[in-house]
């Protein structure tokens, strides 16, 4: 039998606490605060108050405030674009840079003849871009007659290549009367002037115009293409084209893999496609074979390890659709010499930057960290005892 009395407080408030803090809790009286933790009529919420819930930014700590003394600090803000103005810079009457005696006889000894004015033109064109080279970085050469040897002469070199080419299209005389008075001037023969042979050759990667510009006032009546990305070495292509009078010039800025899927202005259209020192050959002949015609050539400038390029670029000349055909020594460089056999697959060249970091046929693996040593468990320490010589864990034999 359940003895409990009944609960007859059940719905009645509990009392509250008691002492001298019992009061406090009474309605209509406000309870005493704590300094750390404001309540009671001070902290209720005024007529102008903001409501509850809403972010009220907290005054600024007297030390974070900026000292009367200093200047306030200006945001900072990316570096000012400075835009170069090459036609203040490069003034008419710069004078041409004359060409050394060495560079004269190495021509001579070559079989290459320049028109008359044709030395001055290179003068005046080296002058142009060592004196740009000072605001932008167009060549590693600052010496007036190494850039003569370095530049000039090894981009002349290439001028029997090109000539001994034999193009596929023809200039109709009567629509291009100027174009084909130029092709009559270099094959020199009229027998057929409504079918006169142009040639289109693009410089790919020409930075300040090497090999391209010297080639064009070397041979005025073959149609370069000059291609080049950084829109500064553009404007001072632009302008060296104008104040040389090359009107067989033509500088496009764009990268080369974006110019190779080009289909209506530029893939698959030149006869020549020519680069200088610009990557690995595996690199090259994705950015330019894709700008060869079929039946074209393409044209290498490379150094001493010509031939070792070649072998590891062996799969990107197949898959580009070149062919290796041979090694031309030159007095400065080797030049390798691809024929365009077949088209180039639509997928090539890939993406800006992928032909770069990814070179057809060539793997480049990360060298492996060397294996530690592992350490030797036969020789202990002294103080350390054997694994096997310790007591079992539990302070004894287990007992059955």
């Amino acid at each position: 039998m359940d003895r409990r009395p009944p609960r007859s407080n059940q719905n009645q408030p509990r009392p509250g606490p008691r002492g001298p803090s019992a009061a406090s809790s009474r309605p209509g009286q406000d309870r005493p605060s704590h300094p750390s933790h404001p309540s009671g009529p001070s902290s209720r919420p005024g007529p102008n108050s903001p409501p509850r819930g809403q972010y009220q930014p907290r005054p600024e700590h007297p030390s974070h405030q900026s000292h009367p003394d200093r200047p306030p600090q200006q945001p900072k803000s990316a570096p000012a674009r400075v835009d170069i103005d090459f036609a203040e810079l490069l003034p008419l009457d710069l004078p041409a840079v004359p060409m050394p005696p060495e560079v004269a006889a190495l021509l001579a000894e070559q079989h290459i003849e320049l028109e008359p004015g044709d030395s001055e033109k290179l003068g005046r064109y080296l002058a142009m871009l060592l004196l740009a080279n000072q605001s932008i970085n167009l060549t590693a050469v600052t010496d007036p007659a190494e850039g003569w040897r370095r530049h000039l002469a090894d981009a002349l070199m290439l001028i029997p290549l090109v000539a001994s080419f034999e193009p596929t299209e023809f200039i109709d005389a009567e629509a291009d009367p100027d174009a084909a008075m130029a092709a009559l001037r270099r094959t020199g023969d009229p027998a057929a002037p409504a079918a006169i042979p142009a040639m289109r050759v693009v410089d790919v990667g020409t930075g300040g115009g090497l090999p391209g510009i010297p080639l064009a006032i070397a041979l005025p009546d073959v149609r370069f293409t000059l291609i080049e990305a950084t829109g500064k070495k553009v404007q001072f292509l632009r302008l060296v084209r104008k104040r040389l009078g090359l009107m067989n010039v033509d500088v496009v800025q764009a990268r080369a893999e974006a110019a190779g899927q080009d289909r209506k202005n530029h893939r698959e259209i030149y006869d020549i496609a020519i680069a200088r020192a610009v990557g690995s050959l595996a690199v090259l002949v994705e950015l330019a074979g894709p700008l060869v015609k079929p039946g074209g050539v393409m044209l290498a400038v490379k150094g001493e390890k010509a031939q070792q390029e070649v072998t590891e670029a062996e799969e990107a000349i197949a898959k580009i659709g070149l062919s290796f055909d041979q090694i031309v020594p030159t007095a400065t460089s080797r030049v390798v010499v691809l024929p365009k056999v077949a088209r180039t697959p639509k997928t090539y060249p890939r993406r800006d930057g992928e032909p770069s970091r990814v070179p057809i046929g060539i793997t480049r693996e990360r060298e492996a960290p060397e294996p530690r040593p592992a350490p030797d468990r036969s020789q202990r320490p002294d103080n350390r005892p054997d694994s096997r010589s310790r007591p079992p864990r539990g302070g004894g034999p287990r007992r059955s």
